[in-house]
């Protein structure tokens, strides 16, 4: 990102001095805003280790796991669902800056601190990276002027208290700031010399498989631009193609090579990166190198060209693994599905989540989707180079918005890009009130971030319900504040009692299980992972199974543990799907001859020790 001035006056009196701002205080500037919208969960971070999600608390333990020697390349879990461990579907790319800040802050710091330290290092370098990144490409879309509005709808965006909060060390966040580098990038391969970066996109779409699956669609969208850009110049953009070809070709065996064993190369995950996304992704890259060097001069040629890989591409997709086509969460176990990932807020649809939590979902969805809109006007009032760049901008949050609708977790992905498109809006009202020469034109213009950001709108509601119900407005802002249906399962301080009993299997509450591995030296059952059928299928035959049935199953588990916490929402799941079972049971205070209790009355967590079966 440059740090060139970025003007922040314009039409200054005669003799007057022009303010400026150089990019990089700029970013401070929204990462003091960032940071002080999430101090508390950092406090909470530093003071006790807390992790705010399921996602953090296991990356920490395939972290520690790395550091004590586990095998580059073996990713189980070992003490989830012991003996056999789950084998996860995550990269150890992520793990790399999380080892490298524990071992840099150990040099001067106890463990336990450095983690913590680590984790809040690596949650602020992705702060750091994403706004560098915002920057980079507000500034191809619309120059230098562009820079303060991007970074200001980005802070009030909430980006600081989402993915990239205090402590966030998922894969998310890297997830994220790949995703606007690509942006950025191909946006700047559209000028003449600069095509170069074309291939430097397709390299990073090759990290991001690398990482997870998760930026799928958007590199489809990525793909898709670049061939219908070539379809539409020909010849004009020959370099632009052939480099992200090659950066395909280039990029993609090496990240496989990185990431995945050998002993793996040939078995098609359908939810992580693998042989079943290598293919056709490597067939993208040949088609448009052979693309970029054939002389199709003209667009008839070029479109029947463009339409015959495409066919190619999804009918070897579809023959060699058909599997993928049902999606790469179709193996979970029914009851699963129903009775966990059914109630996960982030895996919940966008139509769902608004059946489910309307305010909510509006609340932090409704301005993102205001914001894409942006993107039609940009595009429509704009030629040439300056079109394409809306164009790009424009494919990349139409996917993201489609993603919404089968997860609205993909919401985190289009913030950023719904922050790019924001920039129009606020740059053609700041170009009205220069036109009326008002010298606070470029600080009057950001008053547009309180119309079109999940901020500006909470302020609005706060103050309408402050108005007219007090009581209710105090309500709402503490509800918004929670994680729904977390309890107390994500506070470090719940899991010290069972941190002190001898190392067992613990049954617990499907997403506790993260927090006990990361917070305890015991093992668990259960866990808030897909690929945890049969841990999390065992889990539920134990708590759904009458006093009786669940001694059997809890003995031919080995388990040694019951964990619940007292307060989370697993009680009134527990009771609508099985009343009569033992977590039930437990919630209502009736002790099976099976067990015996060990916490006491007020503890958090409440803890039985299970007895061998005669």
């Amino acid at each position: 990102m440059s740090s060139a001035a970025v003007s922040t006056h314009n039409d200054l009196p005669s003799g007057a001095e022009p303010v400026s701002w150089p990019a990089w205080r700029l970013v401070i500037v929204a990462m003091a805003i960032s940071f002080a919208m999430g101090w508390p969960i950092l406090a909470k971070v530093w003071g006790s280790g807390y992790f705010g999600d399921t996602d953090d608390a296991l990356r920490m333990v395939q972290v520690r796991d790395l550091l004590a020697g586990q095998y580059w390349f073996d990713m189980t879990i070992y003490r989830l669902n012991p003996p056999e461990g789950l084998f996860n579907h995550w990269s150890r790319i992520v793990d790399i800056p999380l080892a490298v800040f524990v071992k840099l802050f150990e040099v001067f710091l106890a463990p336990q601190t450095a983690e913590r330290a680590a984790r809040i290092a690596f949650s602020t370098s992705m702060l750091l990276l994403l706004l560098a990144g915002v920057a980079r490409g507000a500034k191809s879309l619309a120059g230098e002027k562009a820079v303060l509005p991007v970074l200001m709808l980005a802070a009030f965006a909430g980006v600081g208290v989402g993915q990239f909060q205090p402590g966030r060390i998922d894969h998310h966040a890297p997830q994220i700031v790949i995703l606007v580098f690509m942006f950025a990038l191909s946006s700047q391969a559209l000028a003449d010399g600069r095509h170069r970066h074309a291939g430097y996109a397709a390299a990073l779409a090759a990290l991001s498989f690398a990482i997870s699956i998760e930026n799928l669609t958007f590199i489809a969208a990525l793909c898709a631009f670049w061939m219908l850009i070539w379809v539409w110049r020909g010849a004009d953009f020959r370099r632009q193609l052939n480099a992200f070809g090659a950066g395909l070709l280039i990029g993609l065996p090496i990240m496989f090579a990185a990431t995945i064993a050998p002993s793996r190369w040939t078995t098609a995950a359908c939810d992580a990166y693998s042989i079943a996304y290598l293919i056709p992704m490597m067939l993208v890259g040949a088609g448009y190198v052979t693309a970029a060097a054939t002389n199709a001069p003209t667009i008839r040629m070029r479109l029947a060209f463009a339409t015959a890989l495409a066919i190619a591409i999804c009918a070897t997709f579809a023959l060699l693994f058909p599997q993928c086509l049902r999606g790469p969460l179709a193996s979970i176990d029914p009851l699963l599905r129903s009775y966990w990932l059914g109630n996960v807020h982030e895996a919940r649809s966008l139509l769902a989540s608004l059946s489910a939590q309307p305010h909510h979902t509006i609340l932090t969805i409704g301005p993102l989707l205001v914001c894409t809109l942006f993107c039609i006007p940009a595009f429509l009032r704009s030629k040439d180079i300056a079109a394409m760049r809306w164009m790009l901008l424009s494919m990349l949050a139409i996917a993201g918005v489609v993603t919404t609708f089968w997860q609205v977790r993909a919401a985190s992905s289009l913030a950023p890009l719904a922050c790019l498109a924001g920039t129009w809006a606020v740059l053609q009202i700041r170009d009205v009130l220069e036109r009326r020469n008002l010298h606070t034109a470029p600080v009057l213009s950001l008053a547009v971030i309180l119309f079109v950001t999940p901020t500006g709108w909470a302020m609005f509601q706060a103050a309408a319900s402050a108005l007219t119900r007090p009581a209710a407005a105090a309500s709402m802002i503490d509800v918004s504040l929670a994680s729904p249906g977390s309890g107390n399962c994500f506070d470090s301080t719940t899991y010290s009692q069972l941190a002190k009993l001898p190392a067992g299997l613990v049954a617990a509450p499907i997403d506790a299980g993260a927090h006990i591995l990361a917070h305890t030296h015991h093992s668990v059952l259960a866990a808030a992972y897909h690929r945890n059928n049969a841990g999390n299928r065992r889990l539920l035959d134990i708590l759904f199974a009458s006093p009786p049935d669940s001694q059997r199953l809890l003995n031919e588990s080995k388990v040694n543990y019951v964990a619940l916490c007292r307060n989370a929402a697993e009680r009134l799941l527990l009771q609508r799907f099985a009343p009569h079972g033992l977590g039930s049971a437990l919630y209502d205070g009736r002790m099976p001859d099976g067990l015996r209790i060990i916490s006491g009355p007020r503890d958090s967590l409440m803890i039985f020790g299970v007895n061998s079966a005669p």
